[in-house]
C-alpha cells in the first residue's frame, strides 16, 4: 500500500489536519489508527506518527527524507522561537 500523494504533500505543512482528514477517509490508514498509541501521538508528535507511516508503508524513500528534513527545520524553528521568548521575558 502507497500513502496517497494529497496525504504527503500536505502533511508537509499541516501534519495535524492531514491526519485528521486521513482518519476519517476510507482506505488511507487502515492498520495505523488502530494502535492504541496512534491517536494521542497524532495530537502530540504529528511529525513521528507520519514519519512511522512512511516507513511501514513505502519504506525509505524521498518522502521520508522531504519528511525528516521538515520536522528538523520546524523543531529548530520552535526552539528559537521558545528561546527568544523567554529571552525576552526574562
Amino acid at each position: 500500500m502507497i500513502l496517497p500523494d494529497w496525504f504527503l504533500v500536505t502533511s508537509l505543512v499541516l501534519p495535524r489536519l492531514s491526519l485528521l482528514i486521513a482518519f476519517f477517509t476510507d482506505g488511507a490508514f487502515p492498520h495505523l489508527f488502530t494502535k492504541w498509541l496512534s491517536v494521542p501521538m497524532a495530537v502530540i508528535i504529528p511529525r513521528i506518527l507520519i514519519l512511522i507511516a512512511i516507513v511501514e508503508t513505502m519504506g525509505l524513500n524521498a518522502w521520508f527524507y522531504i519528511h525528516l528534513v521538515f520536522l528538523v527545520l520546524s523543531s529548530i524553528y520552535n526552539y528559537n522561537s521558545i528561546y527568544r521568548w523567554k529571552k525576552k521575558n526574562s
